[in-house]
C-alpha cells in the first residue's frame, strides 16, 4: 500500500476540508487497512478542527463539468464508493491506497452540485 506523506510535506493551499452540514464532522480515511489495502473513510464527530497528520485533507481532480476526483492528500488514493450495497442498497465511502489512478467503472468520479 501506499505510504502516508509526511506532515511537514503536505501543501495545504490548494486542498479542502470535507464538512458534514449535520454533524459538523469532516471526513477523513481511517489509519488501519483492510485486506485489500484501502481505508474506510469517517466523518469525525462533531470536531471540525480533528487534523492528524493532515488526513482531513481532500483535493480535487476535475475531470469534466462538475464531475472530479477526490483524493486524500495525506495517503494519495481517491475517494470511491464500494461496489457493493448492504441490505439496505448503501455503500461505504472508501480511500484507494494501493493505487492512486485507480477508478473501477467511474466508482472514484464524484458530482458536485451548487
Amino acid at each position: 500500500p501506499a505510504a502516508a506523506l509526511p506532515a511537514q510535506h503536505l501543501d495545504t493551499s490548494c486542498h479542502k476540508l470535507l464538512l458534514n452540514v449535520k454533524h459538523l464532522g469532516c471526513l477523513y480515511p481511517a489509519v488501519y487497512l483492510d485486506d485489500d489495502g484501502d481505508r474506510p473513510a469517517w466523518v469525525k464527530s462533531s470536531d471540525k478542527f480533528y487534523n492528524r497528520d493532515g488526513d482531513r485533507l481532500w483535493s480535487f481532480e476535475h475531470i469534466s463539468e462538475n464531475k472530479y476526483r477526490i483524493c486524500s492528500v495525506r495517503y494519495g488514493g481517491p475517494l470511491y464508493s464500494a461496489r457493493r450495497p448492504d441490505g439496505d442498497g448503501d455503500r461505504k465511502a472508501w480511500v484507494k491506497s494501493s493505487d492512486p489512478a485507480y477508478n473501477h467503472h467511474d466508482d472514484a468520479v464524484w458530482r458536485l452540485e451548487p
